[in-house]
């Protein structure tokens, strides 16, 4: 019995990918008339003919976009995704969404499933154990559309929607340092994240540019969770020589600094400024309120969307690889401002 021609055996002879024949074969607008040309006419010449139950299931599943995030009920992603949702849905598609609970070979498994004609286009924020992307440059090569959002891998080529990180940790720390704070400390993330390499170089940025002294011993790695952030402030008051401000990378490790100088009486921000970053809806429910960075991700959300569906619709053809910044905000509240009328919900001046 003759062996039945598939999509695989047409991307060999024309040494592309399946991924190309199987979009040329439904004359997807994202593949060049030329190249559409090519494949059908090859296809005819083999006498191709398409497994019913595939096309079935491709009809079924047309218009879903897929949204790998890192966890779901942290308020930054939660908004995104309600931006994402929004835009789809404005535009005839429904979206699948997977969590990789910061776990990489979850967010490999998931990419996997996803990537095998479930999905026409992937929205995509990192896992923090995420080093080698060859999960990412594996559907990049199969040539299905991605978007990348707020983690972005800075070694793929793809469109991404970020804001500038670098630019709001100046902001924040140049807001503590005209507070009056002279000895700050830093609580990083991990650095092979881009947001948190970017973070802790704009605080870098700011106390070299107001000619600050920066301790080493107080730049503290992988300080994320309210644990951490615990942890780190007591190190921290241990310590002879005591900082007199923490610039958090995170909402969370923030928040475990201020429990700690609250049970162990140390006054904020009279002794202690406490910054954090995302405006997790705790920020602004504490007392004292925490300052914070609003990163306006339903923004991030729509716009990651809409960039993702004008390549999965054809719209958009270009080989240039875009990236958009959105806005960001410094929301100043009563964990750093030492003057009352320092307290403002919204800063929207940017360093240039």
């Amino acid at each position: 019995m003759k062996k039945r021609v598939t999509i695989h055996d047409i991307a060999r002879k024309l040494n592309t990918t399946a991924s190309t024949v199987s979009r040329a074969l439904q004359d997807h607008p994202r593949i060049s008339k030329e190249m559409r040309r090519k494949v059908q006419q090859t296809a005819r010449e083999m006498n191709y003919r398409p497994d019913e139950m595939a096309v079935n299931l491709r009809k079924r599943q047309r218009n879903i976009l897929g949204v790998i995030v890192p966890q779901v009920d942290r308020h930054f992603f939660a908004r995104v995704i309600r931006g994402i949702e929004e835009e789809a849905g404005k535009q005839g598609y429904h979206i699948l969404i997977g969590q990789s609970y910061e776990q990489v070979e979850r967010e490999v498994h998931l990419l996997e499933k996803m990537g095998k004609g479930v999905v026409e286009g992937l929205l995509i924020s990192v896992s923090l154990q995420t080093k080698n992307y060859e999960h990412i440059q594996r559907l990049i090569r199969q040539e299905v559309p991605l978007v990348f959002f707020d983690r972005v891998p800075e070694e793929i080529s793809a469109d991404s929607v970020v804001i500038d990180d670098y630019d709001a940790a100046f902001r924040v720390t140049e807001h503590i340092i005209h507070s009056g704070c002279r000895n700050l400390a830093h609580f990083a993330g991990p650095s092979h994240i881009n947001i948190y390499r970017e973070r802790s170089n704009g605080f870098l940025a700011a106390m070299n540019q107001y000619h600050l002294v920066i301790n080493t011993d107080w730049m503290l790695n992988n300080v994320l969770t309210r644990e951490a952030g615990y942890k780190a402030m007591e190190f921290l008051w241990r310590n002879r020589k005591k900082p007199d401000a923490i610039v958090s990378s995170g909402d969370y490790s923030a928040l475990g600094a201020l429990l700690w100088c609250k049970e162990n009486k140390i006054s904020i921000p009279g002794q202690m400024c406490i910054t954090g970053f995302a405006n997790e809806p705790f920020t602004s429910l504490i007392t004292p309120g925490m300052t914070s960075v609003e990163q306006h991700g339903f923004e991030m959300g729509k716009k990651a969307a809409s960039l993702l569906l004008e390549r999965v619709q054809g719209k958009y053809t270009g080989k240039e690889v875009r990236r958009v910044i959105i806005p960001s905000e410094v929301l100043i509240r009563e964990s750093s401002a030492r003057a009352k009328n320092e307290i403002k919900e919204k800063q929207t001046n940017h360093h240039k």
